[in-house]
């Protein structure tokens, strides 16, 4: 039993009881260096942190064995790191009731417009080691959310939090000013169309494998690939393909059947 908590101790309305069981069992799920959350002994809402879709799932059915309920699930989840809906996880919630908290949207900072390669993070922090080296790239999804915000009368950072609401989750956004909490009630009273959540998600390659090809008389490919790699984020990018103006349909899938790509990815 918890510490201060006897057998006989009943749950406060609404809430329920754990049982030693319960809590051995969710020890031994501690052990897989993640976070597993009590309110209290006597509690409402259980939620999980930075677990995987198969970690949430068996939390959910521990939790149920039990009579217990998983509530919430906090993961990692932005414009340019979407694993957590690539996974399965969004869905998983959506479809079992389970409020997702989506933390780090704005990457730090990086989707705030206020740093760009003229205006890097200040040197020797752990964020400007993660994102300086990719602030070209970023510079033009930046560009896009400035384009939206303009047309909402917002400012950049509101956008990639009106995003996160948009795609059905709740973002924590750190306040350390009243402006802060004045610009997150601003972000939560925009709605996306549908249009600008495609438009915001076309930027991100950065799980997705880039095989650039192209048609040519004369020119190559090479400049091409280079300029793509360094304006857009990307996960892998294989070696491209010219051909001549004159190529069909049939010399592009003989050269397709030839990349080392998985059936899942073809």
């Amino acid at each position: 039993m918890f510490p201060g908590m006897n057998k006989n101790e009943k749950p406060a309305e609404g809430g329920a009881m754990i049982s030693e069981e319960a809590v051995n069992r969710f020890e031994t799920f501690w052990c897989s260096g993640k976070t597993l959350l009590f309110i209290s002994a006597v509690f409402v809402v259980l939620g999980v942190s930075n677990h995987n879709l198969a970690e949430i799932k068996q939390a959910a059915e521990i939790l149920q064995a039990h009579g217990l309920k998983l509530s919430a699930v906090q993961n990692h989840y932005s414009l340019i790191n979407r694993s957590s809906e690539d996974s399965g996880i969004l869905d998983y919630c959506k479809e079992n009731g389970i409020t997702f908290f989506s933390y780090m949207v704005l990457e730090q900072g990086a989707l705030s417009g206020k740093y760009d390669t003229a205006h890097p993070m200040p040197a020797g922090s752990a964020r400007a080691e993660s994102y300086n080296p990719i602030l070209g790239k970023l510079e033009v999804m930046n560009k896009a959310l400035g384009r939206i915000a303009d047309k909402y009368g917002v400012g950049i950072a509101q956008v990639p939090v009106a995003w996160a609401i948009a795609k059905g989750t709740l973002p924590i956004v750190g306040v350390t000013k009243v402006s802060h909490v004045e610009d997150a009630v601003k972000a939560a009273n925009i709605t996306l169309t549908a249009d600008e959540v495609k438009e915001l998600e076309s930027y991100d390659f950065s799980d997705k494998t880039v095989i650039p090809l192209c048609t040519s008389a004369s020119s190559g490919i090479s400049t091409s690939e280079k300029n793509f790699s360094e304006l857009v984020p990307i996960g892998d990018q294989l070696a491209g393909k010219r051909f001549s103006a004159s190529a069909g349909k049939n010399d592009v899938k003989a050269w397709y059947d030839t990349l080392p790509l998985t059936k899942e990815d073809k």
